[in-house]
């Protein structure tokens, strides 16, 4: 998960895919901006993902297993992360 704020998001020029509903820390809930597309680079790790408009820092959570390049081979029955 990544969340940015508006200020990045105007220098970097992003468009707004949708809005989408966020639960905050206290509980309530509220619709943002979910706008990319955003390159993060880690290393010799590359992904392209989309980030939540909210807060006065940028965060950098979990990435969705959807958005990895990860599959979970299991023949031995040991769970094991396989670059595809």
């Amino acid at each position: 998960m990544l969340s940015i704020t508006e200020k990045i998001f105007d220098r970097l020029q992003l468009s707004e895919i949708e809005k989408r509903s966020v639960v905050l820390e206290d509980g309530s809930y509220t619709e943002v901006p979910y706008a990319g597309p955003v390159r993060i680079d880690f290393g010799n790790w590359t992904r392209i993902c989309c980030a939540f408009v909210l807060g006065e820092h940028p965060h950098l959570g979990a990435v969705h297993i959807n958005e990895t390049d990860f599959k979970i081979q299991t023949p031995d029955r040991k769970s094991r992360l396989i670059a595809k």
